[in-house]
């Protein structure tokens, strides 16, 4: 009995959808941190005592941020080559900067939070709310049908970004298509990697 040769890998594309929100909850956990010692250090008073003992506002930012670099390449790093094993049509290094730049959006979503907030609790709160708020947002772009300006508009916010261009890297994947990095421009299903 002849069988018809796939098209169409429906677990690729399943994963494509499944892996950004494992991706906003596996990114908790630095969010939730960096928003507690960041906010606890205004709270206690910690932060202006050192700046009475003379270290300066672009000191104490950087030792938050290299920090945070570190601790970020290391989860890019492992990520990308978990969900390479997955995804075997998208180049490693795409993933290892694509989990790179949320990294990043989110050390920036701490500071800004933290720079309004001087409460622990109320900061927890209202960065969780924020985030997912931002994340349930990518909802109304999923949709192939949804015109890319309006896709443009929305990856603004970093999870929407996220949740678009991983969806991309599952279509690529759920069609057996190799991902080059010369298709970063190229549109597919109204959205491409570089949103111009």
């Amino acid at each position: 009995m002849k069988y018809n040769y796939y098209r169409e890998d429906l677990f690729g594309q399943f994963v494509g959808y499944m892996v950004p929100f494992f991706t906003v909850i596996a990114y908790m956990c630095p969010l939730c941190l960096y928003v507690l010692r960041f906010v606890t250090d205004k709270e206690t008073k910690v932060k202006e005592g050192m700046k009475i003992m003379g270290l300066n506002e672009s000191i104490y930012f950087l030792s938050y941020f290299i920090q945070f670099i570190f601790i970020n390449i290391i989860h890019s790093i492992i990520n990308g080559i978990i969900i390479f094993l997955v995804f075997d049509k998208v180049p490693l290094l795409m993933f290892i900067i694509t989990f790179f730049l949320w990294g990043m959006c989110i050390f920036s979503l701490v500071y800004f939070i933290q720079s309004f907030i001087d409460k622990v609790r109320i900061a927890l709160i209202i960065t969780l709310l924020v985030y997912f708020i931002m994340f349930f947002m990518s909802m109304a772009v999923m949709n192939r049908a949804v015109k890319k300006p309006l896709k443009i508009l929305m990856s603004v916010f970093p999870p929407v970004a996220l949740e678009l261009g991983v969806i991309l890297f599952g279509n690529f994947q759920a069609s057996f298509k190799k991902l080059k990095w010369e298709h970063i421009n190229t549109t597919y299903f109204n959205y491409s990697m570089i949103c111009i």
